[in-house]
């Protein structure tokens, strides 16, 4: 997700300054100077010196604020896995008669996860404020390194023998009703649609309160019952993901740590709604719990049979996004997030 800071028109020494706290950033946090090559038919990850940082804004000119849309379209475009940085960051200038200039940074999600934007703005706040940041206890290196250590084997067989129990036996297929055929490949185009809750949301809070649950359970729960009026199913496998930083050393590192979570839930006409949710509830703590047995690795265990026209295993996401990503806000500094389309 691109970020766009709007901010006062920049002056030459200003952009200097920017330039070398992005340098910073980048010398900071090794996922931000990585790449990423094939080694033996494997993808290798490849961190590169401090000292052999190469940072430089690119530069959009645009007529008027109006067409920022259009420059950020111009602007987002493919990264190449085996060059770094695998984030880059621009600078959209207007014309002299209106007071904001921009910068829009732009991040790989193989580097990145939506707490990493949270984490990048923080950085950033507090390097333009002229502060000195904590060391890293880690590295996203050490990280991958861990989940290979032996030691972990066991961890790991108990995570996974959860994750195949919850899921043996014959695995639902979700019947989704379509306007047009499903492609023999999947494809990736689709659209979105936005809406607000309006007062709803109050209820929905008070519900959590009350049943003693979270509104992200409200919601799933919520999901899964629309999914299963729109399939006629009553059971359901749905798609979560998790940020799967259950350390406090992964707390501070910008890096992908992201996994999915396989939810099998029973929306069954004979429950009630507010036993459905005591229901989900339980099943997504347990699953919680289990948070770090890698999805991909679940799938290859469960010999699924593969369709090209289909995802492994889920067909339906559900994602609830309370990332924790501040406004940051400098005498003629706003940092925020962009919602590009």
């Amino acid at each position: 997700m691109p970020q766009v800071i709007p901010m006062g028109k920049l002056q030459p020494e200003g952009i200097e300054h920017l330039g070398e706290n992005f340098l910073k950033l980048i010398e900071r946090h090794e996922s931000l100077r990585t790449s990423f090559h094939m080694v033996d038919d494997a993808p290798m990850q490849k961190c590169h010196p401090a000292a052999d940082v190469r940072f430089q804004f690119e530069t959009l000119n645009i007529d008027s604020p109006g067409h920022l849309q259009d420059a950020v379209s111009r602007f987002v475009r493919p990264f190449e896995l085996d060059r770094f940085p695998l984030m880059r960051a621009g600078l959209i200038i207007t014309p002299s008669q209106y007071p904001n200039d921009f910068i829009i940074v732009d991040m790989h999600h193989i580097i990145s996860d939506g707490i990493s934007i949270g984490l990048l703005s923080g950085d950033f706040k507090a390097l333009l404020r002229g502060e000195t940041l904590p060391p890293l206890p880690v590295q996203y290196k050490d990280y991958a390194v861990w989940q290979t250590h032996p030691e972990r084997g066991e961890f790991l067989a108990r995570q996974e023998q959860f994750w195949l129990d919850l899921l043996e036996g014959d695995i639902p297929v979700m019947d989704l009703p379509v306007d047009y055929p499903r492609p023999e490949r999947r494809s990736f185009a689709g659209n979105s649609v936005r809406f607000g809750l309006g007062g709803m949301g109050r209820r929905l809070r008070q519900l959590a309160r009350d049943t003693d649950t979270t509104l992200f359970n409200v919601f799933l729960s919520i999901y899964s019952v629309f999914l299963s009026r729109l399939t006629g199913q009553e059971e359901l496998v749905v798609g979560v993901p998790v940020a799967n930083r259950r350390h406090a050393d992964l707390q501070p590192l910008i890096g992908m740590f992201v996994n999915t979570l396989a939810l099998r839930n029973y929306p069954t006409g004979q429950k009630s709604f507010r036993d459905f949710l005591e229901d989900v509830s339980t099943r997504t703590i347990e699953a919680f719990e289990h948070q770090e047995y890698p999805f991909d690795r679940l799938v290859e265990k469960l010999d699924i049979r593969r369709d090209a026209g289909h995802a492994a295993l889920i067909d339906a996401i559900f994602s609830f996004q309370n990332l924790d990503i501040p406004d940051v806000e400098m005498e003629d500094l706003t940092l925020m997030p962009y919602a590009y389309r």
